[in-house]
């Protein structure tokens, strides 16, 4: 195996597409992994092709780790209006207003199956930058909460 082959990148959750795209960069062939668990260590196979290891702290994830070198994604820095994923709380998803210094961020609105929280804070940690199919489901639920407000609005009104 040539050595520029040789390397590691830890999942990211919901960055999928940018793993494939470095380990494909390096001559990976695509063979149908979304590369979009968190947990999983990715690298290129004897085969040529991207593969993965579930868990850190397996005993070939560890060998893996300690033999290959890690290419290291690149921190995503989320700007006004971004739509963020929660991580820890599928279904969750929140409009990105502005970094605190505290380790957390502000929201212009959270939403999930239980409602909806206005100017909310939450972990940053806990979420990732919504891509793809993450992005039609997090529209699907604003557009739902505009909708119920808007009735909302026509009730009162009355």
């Amino acid at each position: 195996m040539e050595e520029k082959k040789k390397v590691f990148i830890r999942g990211r959750k919901g960055r999928g597409d940018e793993i494939k795209g470095i380990l494909e960069g390096l001559g990976a062939e695509a063979n149908g992994l979304n590369c979009n668990e968190g947990d999983c260590v990715y690298f290129i196979n004897h085969d040529n092709e991207i593969d993965c290891v579930p868990g850190f702290s397996t005993e070939l994830a560890q060998v893996i780790m300690d033999n290959y070198r890690e290419i290291k994604l690149p921190e995503q820095e989320w700007k006004d209006g971004d739509v963020l994923i929660c991580d820890k709380w599928p279904g969750q998803c929140a409009l990105f207003k502005k970094y605190r210094e505290d380790g957390v961020f502000e929201t212009y609105l959270t939403v999930d199956e239980g409602g909806i929280s206005l100017n909310a804070t939450a972990p940053v940690e806990l979420y990732h930058l919504a891509s793809g199919k993450e992005l039609e489901v997090a529209a699907k639920m604003f557009y739902t909460v505009a909708s119920k407000i808007c009735e909302v609005s026509k009730i009162l009104e009355k």
